[in-house]
C-alpha cells in the first residue's frame, strides 16, 4: 500500500514503540540536553508536516516508515495539540514515542495546559501544586513506557538487538552563540554500538 508515495504496513496492527536516540553535531554525540531536544523537536515537526521545507523531509520521512511500523505517515499537517509523536528528553532520558504510547501521553500532557493556563489565570503563576501532580502523572506514565523492554524498538530476526535512532546535524553559528543553529543532516536506526554505516533492508519491529 502507498500514502502519499510512502511505503505503508499491510498490517493493521499497531505496534507499539519507544525509541532510544542520540544527536550528533558535525560527527560527534551530544550530551546537551538542550541541543538533543532542538534536533529532536526539528525532526519530529518533519515528521508530522509541521515542517516540509526542509530539502531532506521526504528521505526523514521515509526512513522512519521503513523501520517504524506504527508510524503512519500523516496526509497532511498534524494538529500540534494531538501530536503522532512525543519526545522526553533529559539528562537520562532520550526518547521518542509513538503508537499506543502516544495516544496515552496526548491526554496527560493536555491535563498540564489546562492546570496551567488556570494557574496563571487565576493566581498569575503557572507554578501550582496541580501543575506539579499533573507533570509528574505524565513523567510517571512516559517513564514507565522506558523502562518497560518490550515496547523498544528491535530487530526483526533474531537476536532482535535494541536499535536506536541517530539524528546527524550539522552546526550553523559560533556554539557558544544564542543564535547557534542546528541543522539535521541525516538519520539513521543503528544498534547502540554498531558504526555509521548501512543496515541490511531486514525490517525492524
Amino acid at each position: 500500500m502507498q500514502v502519499n508515495n510512502y511505503s505503508q504496513s499491510k498490517s493493521n496492527l499497531s505496534f507499539g514503540k519507544v525509541i532510544k536516540l542520540r544527536v550528533y553535531i558535525d560527527g560527534l554525540p551530544t550530551l546537551d540536553e538542550k541541543r538533543i531536544g532542538k534536533a529532536t523537536r526539528g525532526l519530529v515537526k518533519i515528521l508530522q508536516k509541521q515542517d516540509t521545507r526542509h530539502p531532506k523531509a521526504d528521505s526523514f520521512i521515509r526512513t522512519f516508515r521503513e523501520n517504524v511500523y506504527d508510524y503512519s505517515v500523516p496526509v497532511e499537517k498534524v494538529d500540534s495539540k494531538y501530536p503522532i509523536i512525543r519526545n522526553l528528553i533529559n539528562e537520562v532520558s532520550q526518547f521518542l514515542f509513538t503508537g499506543h504510547q502516544t495516544e496515552e501521553l496526548n491526554p496527560l500532557a493536555k491535563q498540564i495546559g489546562i492546570v496551567k493556563h488556570n494557574g496563571l489565570a487565576q493566581i498569575g503563576t503557572t507554578k501550582t501544586y496541580e501543575t506539579k501532580l499533573s507533570t509528574n502523572k505524565y513523567f510517571t506514565k512516559a517513564k514507565s513506557f522506558i523502562n518497560n523492554p518490550n515496547l523498544r524498538l528491535r530487530e526483526a530476526k533474531p537476536p532482535r538487538e535494541e536499535v536506536e535512532l541517530r539524528i546527524y546535524t550539522k552546526g550553523k553559528g559560533k556554539p557558544e552563540s544564542k543564535n547557534f543553529k542546528l541543522e539535521i543532516d541525516e538519520i539513521m536506526f543503528r544498534k547502540p554500538n554498531e558504526s555509521k554505516v548501512r543496515m541490511s533492508q531486514d525490517s525492524l519491529f
